[in-house]
């Protein structure tokens, strides 16, 4: 796994062919590389994390899916570590 900092609250995850982007500690959107495919949470969080959201996603769009989902995935990645 590798973790990339994109700012001081905005953390990029990176494992198994996936980008968890992370903020406030809290997943929001993940990109699957084999499917191409962006999932982005229905949940309005902030201003500031739909910014960042939005500038994540760099002008793809992104299927709204449950925060639970993106929730699950990463509690499964924190028991893999």
């Amino acid at each position: 796994m590798q973790v990339n900092q994109l700012s001081q609250n905005a953390t990029e995850l990176i494992f198994e062919n996936k980008y968890l982007l992370i903020s406030y500690k809290t997943p929001v959107a993940l990109f699957d590389v084999r499917t191409g495919e962006y999932l982005v949470t229905e949940k309005f969080w902030s201003k500031t994390t739909s910014r960042r959201i939005n500038t994540w996603l760099d002008g793809n769009i992104g299927y709204k899916v449950a925060q639970s989902l993106l929730d699950e995935i990463y509690a499964k990645i924190g028991a893999i570590l």
